[in-house]
């Protein structure tokens, strides 16, 4: 009996206080905090949850998940986050971002919850109301025991026992009606300083911000300074070297170029000696010997046209056709309508009896030099077609 009455007592207690469900509230921060978890089906689980009980304290929270790893996930998290900021901002996380920085995060609806003034005096109103009733329930109590004690004095000694019970019960009541007192006291002391706090907090940030943007300007513009410097400093002494290599390779090039010229003069002043005595060979009829000086001529200038005429005439009075005809026509390479080469190229068709080639080269060599028409009739090349009409009407015209 005594046990029945005892838990009657402690459930009205329970039932009478209304105090916000605590244990409620560390769950929320459990679903919230799963979000986090590394198992994508527990952060799916969650955000289940946090739809299904509308805790947009999670709103946070759920900006972040936007950029997990797991595309469900993402999705999952963005509609339920239109569903509790009735935002319609596409799945993207800088937008939700931006809004949450810029009105989220200071939206009292989207906020931890701190219990406020009117809270505390719900809080204290519930408390009074469960100790009436306790008390109402206390005095039903005793009249339960003054009616059992009129019905028998057995029952006495035991009433007694119970209304101890009931007076230790009344003084639990008080004590605890006390500390309900120092306990919502308490809250209201640590919601000023919280509110305080958060307020100080706000103001000191704001300050370190702009102090630290005015020290990041001032090393940008130091820094800069620094980079300009430098860049200065490498600009000169990069054209310094540069202007310094530029004379070195131009004075590399000028000795060069002089050795090169010396080198060709000292070759030309050479080929034309060896020339002149390869020439005197050649008209004294030593055409062994002058052939042998325009060889070492061509070998100093390869390009020396009046060396191969004469090489070839050398050659065509060595009976050396062949190689006489060879040599006039890299004379002619060089110039091709030269008088002197189509002259002695012509001389040697005349000694091979080939009157075509001959006839042709004598006309393009008198065109050229009309003089060479009394040296052609002079000549003992063309001796056996001094008679021949075609020749006397081109040499004698």
């Amino acid at each position: 009996m005594n046990r029945l009455i005892i838990w009657c007592l402690i459930t009205f207690l329970l039932l009478g206080l209304g105090i916000p469900d605590l244990s409620a509230q560390e769950s929320s921060h459990d679903v919230i905090a799963s979000l986090d978890h590394k198992n994508p089906k527990v952060r799916e689980l969650a955000i289940e949850l946090i739809s299904q009980k509308k805790i947009k304290t999670a709103v946070g929270s759920l900006i972040e998940t936007l950029e997990d790893e797991n595309e469900e996930i993402r999705v999952s998290a963005h509609r339920v986050l239109q569903q509790l900021t009735r935002k319609d901002f596409p799945l993207d996380y800088t937008a939700w971002s931006d809004w949450w920085n810029k009105e989220g995060a200071g939206n009292k609806e989207f906020a931890e919850k701190i219990f406020t003034a009117s809270d505390l005096t719900k809080i204290r109103e519930r408390i009074y109301f469960a100790m009436g009733v306790i008390i109402a329930l206390l005095a039903l109590l005793l009249l339960f025991i003054l009616v059992f004690s009129f019905m028998g004095g057995s029952k006495i000694k035991e009433m007694k026992e119970v209304l101890k019970r009931a007076d230790k019960y009344i003084s639990d009541a008080e004590e605890v009606t006390k500390k309900s007192d120092q306990v919502i006291e308490e809250l209201e002391v640590r919601r000023s300083e919280m509110l305080g706090f958060f307020s100080k907090l706000k103001n000191e940030n704001e300050s370190e911000i702009e102090r630290f943007c005015d020290l990041l300007q001032q090393n940008v513009e130091h820094r800069m300074r620094e980079v300009t410097m430098n860049l200065r400093e490498k600009a000169e002494t990069e054209l310094k070297q540069t202007a310094e290599q530029i004379r070195t390779d131009i004075v590399r090039e000028v000795k060069r170029i002089f050795a090169e010229q010396k080198g060709k003069f000292l070759n030309e002043v050479e080929a034309q000696m060896l020339f002149v005595e390869g020439s005197f060979y050649l008209a004294n009829n030593k055409h062994e010997d002058a052939l042998k000086i325009y060889e070492k001529v061509l070998t100093l200038k390869p390009d020396h046209h009046m060396a191969l005429i004469n090489r070839g005439a050398a050659l065509r009075n060595l009976k050396r056709y062949k190689e006489s005809i060879e040599s006039c026509e890299k004379a002619l390479q060089a110039s091709s309508d030269n008088p002197a080469a189509l002259y002695q190229l012509a001389a040697t068709y005349a000694l091979m009896k080939n009157k075509d080639k001959m006839i042709d080269g004598l006309t393009r060599a008198f065109q050229g030099e009309t003089e060479l028409k009394d040296e052609a009739l002079n000549d003992q090349a063309f001796k056996s077609y001094w008679h021949d009409r075609a020749f006397k009407n081109l040499a004698e015209s």
